[in-house]
């Protein structure tokens, strides 16, 4: 298919060529029908950013008031003074990739499938600590290769705390604040980390801050930066002593909290519409027995959930 579309492309500039029209034409017919690097292909719902997370995010406030408004700011400015860099930290099930996906599908209008979007697994691209120089060539060449192509690339990287010590700092000129780099401008990037690495951290402070009384949404983003950050410094993993933190280059920390039984009730219901069940079916018996299916901590607490949200899908499948 990827054949077909460039013989195509070039069929359509000779023809143009041949009847007196420029390339930015043939450029424009073409990217009518297939995706290109500008506003109809690229950043084409961000607007909608908001009401998604809203709706489709459940118990991360912090990601609603920071996410979404730090993305429609950077893509707006022609001439940002660098990559937007964001990082997401939480236990298993908070909800880490959900956020990415839902960020890829309303910037690009291919979502995932979008050949703007590159998405690296440390325990799927990174696996060998001692093929870290070979890493960072690769890196480096992804990095420069899909910036060349387009300059409003998203790269996502999971797992950064399973990625060897020393392969994130590679990052670090791409997201630093230069114009060019081999005349080519990276600043219009977006850069993604997802790592458990801070999980533990966020979920003590989680329920230090229930046990004093105070509310989920007082929980600000100010403290939590400090705990998220210096967890990420100081221990294991890809953030471990990183220049991308002493530099300052992450913009945000953003932490996702462990999911209380109502935000497990939430999930439930959006996977049970997902599937067609109406308010008749979604009942607040059949919530709560779904909810039961799944584990909590502390022991004798119960607050919030072991896995999230991440096991609902199949407890859902149990009630059907």
């Amino acid at each position: 298919m990827y054949s077909f579309q460039k013989v195509f492309k070039v069929f359509v500039i000779l023809i143009l060529k041949n009847i007196g029209c420029v390339a930015p034409i043939a450029e424009w017919v073409y990217c009518q029908k297939w995706e290109c690097c500008n506003d109809k292909w690229t950043n084409h719902n961000v607007s909608h950013l908001s009401r998604a997370f809203e709706s489709e995010l459940f118990g991360q406030h912090l990601v609603n008031n920071i996410v979404a408004k730090a993305i429609a700011a950077h893509v707006s400015n022609d001439n940002p003074s660098k990559a937007l860099v964001m990082s997401f930290h939480g236990s298993t099930g908070s909800g880490k990739n959900h956020v990415a996906d839902i960020i890829t599908k309303h910037i690009y209008k291919n979502g995932a499938h979008s050949k703007y979007v590159h998405k690296r697994i440390s325990t799927l691209h990174y696996t060998n600590e001692y093929r870290l120089e070979e890493y960072k060539d690769e890196l480096k060449k992804i990095i420069e290769g899909k910036t060349r192509v387009c300059e409003r690339s998203l790269f996502i990287f999971d797992e950064m705390d399973k990625m060897p010590v020393g392969l994130a700092d590679v990052i670090k000129p791409y997201i630093d604040h230069h114009e060019l780099i081999n005349e080519i401008d990276y600043r219009k990037n977006i850069y993604v980390f997802l790592s458990n690495l801070a999980g533990v951290n966020i979920n003590k402070e989680t329920l230090k801050h229930f046990r004093n009384g105070d509310k989920r949404k007082d929980i600000t983003s100010k403290h939590m930066e400090k705990v998220v950050s210096t967890a990420s410094f100081y221990k294991f993993g890809g953030f471990k002593a990183s220049d991308l933190i002493l530099s300052g280059l992450i913009d945000f920390f953003i932490p996702l909290f462990p999911l209380e039984r109502i935000h497990v009730k939430q999930c439930a219901e959006r996977e049970l519409r997902k599937r067609g069940k109406t308010d008749i079916d979604i009942t607040p018996d059949i919530l709560e027995q779904i909810a039961n299916e799944l584990q909590y901590f502390p022991q004798n607490e119960e607050l919030f959930s072991v896995t999230g949200c991440k096991l609902v899908e199949k407890k859902v499948a149990l009630f059907l």
